[in-house]
């Protein structure tokens, strides 16, 4: 008996000592002073929110279907749980944290609380998770849309609540496809430019058959920066006419400026800048490797 108060007098003592109730840096969602804090993070909330979800399908639980809760932002931390508000439990503070200044996800288990009386019940409050994660169908034919600059069919795909920041097989999400291929990274190679001067020089290009056969032709038959005719090789073969290249310009302006809407939805989808390939690479790295140098402001956290 003297062994059972004292096992229950620790365990007491140890509950009141590892709790602990915090009052200060909490910003409720659903408030002035939550989306004042958000202004000064780097990750938006729906940003936060793609970053929870992948973390908890891919690291704590692969099958689930079930939504996230956003009540509360803990100093930089958005804290997602898997159960919402309940006003008469207090709010424990175990989930997943994501970092407001660099997106990092972790899992953290702790016995911090707040008062369940500060967030409303059922609440205002952010869910991720329902409709927001596409099915392997759909994904392939975003990360084939964004790799392809196809601007027109992936706004078409890419609907509300659907999720962009998934990676494919390769380790690419749809923004790090749409930016070229991550071997450039490596290989300082030209792909899709979007820098005016560089289209200058493709241009020039254009006007010298010669240097067109050897550079410009492999790159307009490249899988992600397709010529609509079979082979350029072949059509070019001759000396092209003003037709010809005009042609080929036309279809460079396009292409640039669809790729260019193609990353700037992408990133107004909430798409995450400083994920990473499978190399390690960021987005703005694939960007400035492959000539997107326009497109690097968007890309700077």
């Amino acid at each position: 008996m003297k062994y059972l108060i004292l096992l229950t007098l620790c365990s007491v003592f140890c509950f009141l000592g590892c709790s602990a109730k915090v009052e200060n840096d909490i910003y409720i969602y659903g408030t002035k002073e939550f989306d004042d804090k958000t202004e000064k993070l780097n990750i938006t909330t729906e940003q936060a929110g793609d970053i929870a979800y992948e973390y908890y399908l891919t690291t704590i639980s692969p099958r689930s279907k079930g939504p996230l809760f956003l009540n509360i932002i803990y100093g930089d931390y958005y804290i997602f749980r898997t159960a919402p508000s309940n006003l008469k439990v207090e709010y424990n503070m175990t989930g997943i944290w994501v970092d407001g200044v660099t997106g990092e996800a972790r899992y953290v288990k702790t016995n911090k609380w707040v008062d369940s009386e500060l967030i409303p019940f059922p609440g205002v409050q952010f869910l991720v998770g329902i409709k927001r994660r596409p099915d392997a169908k759909t994904q392939t034919l975003i990360l084939k849309y964004a790799k392809e600059g196809d601007y027109a069919n992936l706004v078409k795909i890419v609907t509300d609540g659907v999720s962009v920041n998934f990676k494919g097989p390769e380790g690419d999400t749809p923004l790090l496809a749409a930016l070229g291929p991550r071997e450039s990274v490596k290989d300082k190679g030209l792909v899709l430019p979007v820098d005016k001067k560089v289209l200058d020089w493709l241009f020039r290009l254009i006007d010298d058959p010669t240097v067109f056969r050897t550079r410009l032709a492999g790159l307009l038959n490249q899988e992600w920066y397709r010529y609509p005719r079979s082979n350029a090789m072949d059509i070019y073969g001759y000396l092209p006419t003003d037709k010809d290249k005009n042609e080929v310009k036309d279809f460079i302006k396009k292409a640039v400026e669809d790729r260019v809407n193609t990353v700037k939805f992408l990133l107004e989808k909430g798409a995450d800048i400083t994920v990473k390939d499978a190399d390690g690479n960021t987005p703005l790295q694939r960007a400035k490797a492959n000539g997107h140098t326009d497109l690097l402001p968007f890309l700077k956290s």
